[in-house]
């Protein structure tokens, strides 16, 4: 598969995975409505998943990436 995000990409999607999560968690405004909270949840494991496989669907079908040439490659 081909990288698209380069590593400062997947930290902050990483950090904004985790803020989701404790969002999800602890404020009573998203943790009691089950839309929201279903919403919050499945946004942070999209971004789980993005930062742990540097692709992200979104930049393929814009035709972006965040990498550089070498970083970028399939090797």
């Amino acid at each position: 598969m081909i990288k698209n995000m380069c590593s400062l990409d997947r930290g902050i999607r990483f950090l904004l995975g985790i803020v989701l999560i404790l969002v999800a968690f602890f404020v009573p405004a998203v943790s009691s409505n089950s839309l929201v909270y279903v919403l919050v949840v499945a946004f942070s494991a999209v971004n789980f998943i993005s930062a742990g496989i540097s692709f992200c669907p979104v930049y393929y079908v814009a035709g972006l990436s965040t990498t550089s040439e070498a970083e970028g490659s399939d090797t």
